[in-house]
């Protein structure tokens, strides 16, 4: 089954990384494979010139795998500009949390401030808006899980 795909947006310093940590925290507790995803609209490049991996790609590889013993990273250039495109990369995982991707037709929590209580109405696929500073975030881990199998159910890659 491929895995329940969350979007958290918010704006700029308002909270949303930190609230992705304490979820993933929560849902490993909770026993679930949980992946996550940073989207960027910068740029990104890995300090590596100089390095056997880089000698790959600036060669012509497609694809350069750095693996070690217990971790690995890919570098893979494309258009990732769709969540859809990344997906493929979490097989076997129960949840995706994302940063960003706020344009995709996918559940998402919107983190607020009280400054920006109408921020995110704009977007699809709202399941929760949620202010780090005020409420209770038991609350939304448990409306997350209890809505896991419905949300999977609506959108599937």
């Amino acid at each position: 089954m491929k895995p329940l795909i969350i979007s958290v947006v918010g704006k700029s310093k308002v909270g949303k990384t930190t609230l992705i940590e304490k979820i993933i925290c929560e849902f490993k507790n909770r026993k679930y494979k949980v992946g996550s995803v940073k989207h960027t609209y910068h740029d990104i490049n890995i300090d590596w010139d100089g390095k056997d991996s880089s000698k790959h790609k600036n060669a012509g590889a497609e694809v350069v795998i750095v693996a070690s013993p217990n971790k690995l990273f890919m570098i893979k250039d494309g258009n990732f500009e769709s969540i859809e495109n990344i997906i493929c990369y979490f097989q076997g995982m129960d949840i995706v949390f994302v940063e960003g991707y706020k344009k995709e037709n996918i559940p998402k929590i919107v983190v607020l401030n009280i400054e920006d209580k109408n921020y995110g109405k704009e977007f699809d696929e709202v399941i929760a808006f949620f202010d780090n500073s005020s409420q209770d975030i038991n609350y939304l881990f448990d409306l997350i899980e209890k809505n896991i199998y419905e949300y999977r159910q609506r959108k599937s890659f």
